[in-house]
């Protein structure tokens, strides 16, 4: 199955088109592929980012002066397109890798022996020491000193996607590695987040920008007092408002999320 494609067909003169695409045996053990997303994405220079794709190169045989090449472009787009939404910003497991969305794992200075690819491991070396020993990782830049980036905000964002995706084998790390688990406890918490606000809680309580106080209520927000604009005199008026698919709402409390909250980081 094609997974990934880019098209390089606008050339002219005696130029030969050409497309570079990527095909995947596995999706079907792929649970993050099952969720309708993927991680394989080209690169720079070519580069692949999912280990268990394979790379296609497909050259025009005539350039786009002959009558033929707009034959063959039309078939390699029927080919290699793909609408398959092509994410890399979470923790995930890929048939037989796991997926860490983190920079520096693998650098020319320090890398972990066991990253693969830069950001990919083997499903089997992903247990909780190796969970340990990349949260306790302190990269060094190249011209000397440890990169702070990657403890400070990097390793926070982990651990929340962590504990989100694999709850299971979070407590597991969380009860041998108490210390670690004890100071990243308040650093990974959801406040400061953007959730998309049809999976708040119900009967959540919210505020906009203008400190108006909005409810939570099925498919709706609704705010009884809303003061911003009056436009039918000085009475607050209640504004009811349906939630959209896009809407999203900054968390500073964690009483209006739950295990069915989705975020958009």
């Amino acid at each position: 199955m094609i997974v990934s494609s880019r098209f390089y067909t606008c050339v002219k003169g005696n130029e030969k088109g050409r497309v570079i695409a990527y095909s995947c045996d596995k999706t079907n053990k792929c649970s993050h592929f099952n969720k309708g997303k993927c991680v394989c994405e080209n690169r720079f220079l070519g580069q692949i980012l999912c280990p268990n794709a394979k790379r296609i190169n497909n050259y025009s045989p005539t350039t786009s002066r002959s009558r033929k090449y707009n034959t063959w472009k039309s078939e390699a787009y029927e080919k290699y397109s793909t609408d398959i939404l092509c994410a890399n910003e979470k923790l995930c497991k890929v048939a037989c890798y796991m997926y860490i969305p983190l920079p520096y794992l693998k650098n020319m200075v320090n890398s972990l022996p066991y990253v693969e690819n830069e950001h990919f491991i083997s499903d089997e070396s992903f247990n909780i020491d190796t969970i340990q020993e990349i949260i306790t990782f302190r990269p060094q830049a190249l011209m000397g000193g440890i990169i702070s980036d990657y403890q400070e905000k990097e390793i926070p964002r982990f651990i929340r996607q962590f504990k989100e995706e694999f709850s299971d084998l979070y407590e597991e790390w969380s009860a041998k590695y108490k210390d670690t688990a004890k100071k990243y406890e308040i650093s990974a918490s959801n406040v400061g987040r953007r959730a998309y606000i049809n999976s708040l809680k119900q009967g959540s309580e919210i505020y906009d920008h203008h400190d108006n106080k909005w409810i939570v209520d099925g498919e709706y927000i609704i705010c009884k007092q809303w003061e911003t604009w009056l436009p039918f005199g000085e009475t607050p008026t209640i504004v009811k408002i349906k939630i959209t698919d896009d809407m999203d709402y900054k968390i500073t409390d964690e009483s209006v999320i739950d295990e069915d909250t989705k975020y958009v980081d």
